[in-house]
């Protein structure tokens, strides 16, 4: 087992949520002014992001996402045990394939992409809405945000198989006890 369980990380996570959410009302310009985004977005020649310089429907929107997300995340890490690694077992490979494609997309399909040019060139020639979310503050959140799922994934997998031989052992503990107390009362 180890230091953190994926519940924890899920917690925590969602707490970020809720804090990135709070300065997307506020002052979206402190999230994407924020080193890592700029740091991700230069190292790997990504466009930063001119809509953040104040507060918008936009950054209202996200925000409300966050939130929603990250309450019904608290919740969810918040079931018993076994109804929660069921939960967390099916959505985080979910999750973690979706925002592996939204950073990779965005990767891809930068202006600076020498992949693009060869491989999406007629899709980067296009406008589409897609377009918007090519920045490195969307691609820095995917980024990270995939980084920690698949640390959630492979958590919770430790926790599970954890789970499972510790209701194998006290099935067996019950039944060997069973087995004791039938062979007392004869």
């Amino acid at each position: 087992m180890g230091v953190f369980s994926a519940f924890s990380v899920i917690r925590a996570l969602s707490l970020f949520h809720i804090t990135v959410a709070y300065f997307m009302f506020v002052s979206p310009k402190t999230v994407a002014e924020q080193n890592i985004v700029v740091i991700f977005g230069g190292a790997m020649q990504i466009p930063p992001t001119g809509a953040f310089n104040k507060p918008t429907e936009a950054t209202a929107l996200c925000a409300l996402v966050l939130i929603f997300l990250s309450v019904s995340d608290l919740l969810a890490a918040s079931l018993p045990t076994r109804s929660a690694l069921e939960y967390w077992t099916t959505v985080t490979p979910v999750r973690l394939l979706l925002l592996f494609l939204m950073t990779a997309y965005i990767y891809l399909t930068s202006s600076s992409s020498s992949l693009a040019d060869s491989a999406f060139g007629s899709l980067k020639s296009t406008r589409w809405p897609g377009d918007a979310i090519k920045n490195n503050l969307c691609f820095t959140m995917g980024f990270v945000e995939s980084m920690t799922w698949f640390w959630i994934y492979n958590l919770l997998r430790d926790e599970r198989r954890d789970f499972v031989l510790d209701e194998a052992r006290k099935e067996a503990e019950r039944e060997e006890r069973e087995r004791e107390r039938a062979m007392f009362n004869r």
